[in-house]
């Protein structure tokens, strides 16, 4: 019945910058902030399909820690959210939508173009939380995955012809990011093992027994590990 995921176009353009904090006053008097954000200046950009170019992509984005790792991803794979595809300026335009019920306005939401910095790394740091952990039922999981403030996904649903039951549905992702998140939880479902490097703590495909992201890594940690060992002789 489920057919999984609808083959993902995204865009990624060839220009990217952070740009500093902004804020804007709507018409209901609310003030909205906005942190830093990646956006890019350029108007066309080039299509592709993430999920089908970068099977491992969702461990790359678990390895983002900080703002310089942030922006080299969206470099190379493109912005995380659908706001990130906006052009824009430094000097940012604001865009709201009125929200009405039965005629009465029940709220105004701004938007901005880019991806907000800070939470997009608390959703990179969501992605590192679920492969760590993600086969411990423990309460402690859920509280830390709540600390991190993560929206939920959000993607439509294709319904199509199924040759054996007739039809199946198809989940279609909003954003890079909702395909990211939708990536790694089919990898744990395949039974697939993620680890983290035992010397630059990132993310890898887990082989029998390894340790190590790379062969550098494993030299690199192992030669501290001998220097440590000789200085600490040396101060004995």
């Amino acid at each position: 019945m489920f057919g999984g995921l609808k083959e993902f176009v995204w865009t990624r353009h060839s220009q990217y910058e952070i740009v500093d904090p902004c804020e804007f006053k709507a018409s209901d008097g609310q003030l909205w902030k906005f942190g830093r954000r990646i956006i890019t200046t350029v108007e066309a950009g080039d299509d592709y399909r993430p999920l089908n170019d970068y099977p491992n992509l969702f461990r790359a984005f678990a390895n983002v820690r900080d703002e310089d790792a942030l922006l080299s991803f969206v470099k190379q794979y493109g912005p995380l959210t659908d706001e990130g595809r906006t052009p824009s300026s430094k000097n940012p335009h604001f865009t709201s939508k009125v929200i009405m019920i039965d005629g009465k306005r029940l709220a105004e939401i701004v938007y901005v173009p880019g991806d907000q910095i800070d939470l997009c790394l608390k959703q990179a740091a969501w992605c590192g939380h679920i492969l760590r952990h993600h086969r411990k039922a423990s309460p402690r999981m859920q509280e830390m995955i709540k600390e991190l403030e993560v929206r939920p996904s959000i993607c439509m649903m294709d319904v199509e012809p199924d040759p054996v039951e007739g039809v199946r549905m198809i989940l279609r992702p909003s954003s890079l990011l909702d395909a990211i998140k939708f990536q790694l939880l089919a990898s744990i479902r395949s039974g697939d093992t993620s680890v983290e490097c035992t010397h630059c703590e990132n993310w890898f495909s887990k082989k029998r027994g390894a340790k190590f992201c790379s062969d550098k890594c494993k030299d690199d940690y192992h030669n501290a590990r001998r220097k440590a060992r000789r200085d600490e002789s040396l101060n004995l």
